[in-house]
């Protein structure tokens, strides 16, 4: 189920915004339905459909979209549980990179941020347990000080 966008006028442009943000939309909702069967059946192919559903609809998502940060929240979410699943490194790999995009692309004032910042710590520590990378372990140290820095002090998950 690839979805191109190529050769769209820049007159048209608003119209597929619009109708990309649609799509991505029922992307997500089928890729919610299948994973639903996954949990009843745990048919691992259902897992691996609904990572791909999630992913083109990330694909499908305008980055301007304040629903692209939600939708990169769920895909990384899909590819950890994958990963722990199944064990694949790639996946790993992935969510730190759709996790880097995630925080990227929201508001530094943005109330998730220090979540997906907290998160992306613990992927990169988990990576450097896996395959010893030094530079993620200290990546992971620097998000971890950086969230606390900017945590209010009275913010109740402030440890």
């Amino acid at each position: 189920m690839d979805i191109t966008w190529e050769g769209v006028s820049d007159e048209d442009s608003e119209t597929t915004l619009r109708n990309r943000a649609k799509c991505a939309k029922l992307l997500e909702h089928l890729g919610v339905q299948i994973y639903q069967r996954y949990l009843k059946r745990r048919n691992k192919l259902d897992l691996q459909i609904t990572v791909q559903l999630t992913q083109e609809a990330v694909a499908a998502t305008p980055e301007t979209y304040p629903y692209q940060a939600r939708l990169l929240n769920n895909l990384c979410c899909l590819l950890g549980y994958r990963h722990m699943i199944l064990g694949f490194i790639l996946d790993l790999n992935e969510v730190c990179h759709v996790v880097y995009k995630a925080v990227g692309s929201i508001h530094k004032d943005h109330p998730e941020k220090e979540r997906l910042m907290s998160s992306l710590g613990n992927l990169l520590h988990d990576r450097y347990v896996k395959k010893g990378n030094m530079a993620d372990l200290d990546e992971a140290l620097w998000l971890g000080r950086e969230v606390v820095d900017v945590t209010p002090k009275d913010h109740p998950e402030r440890a």
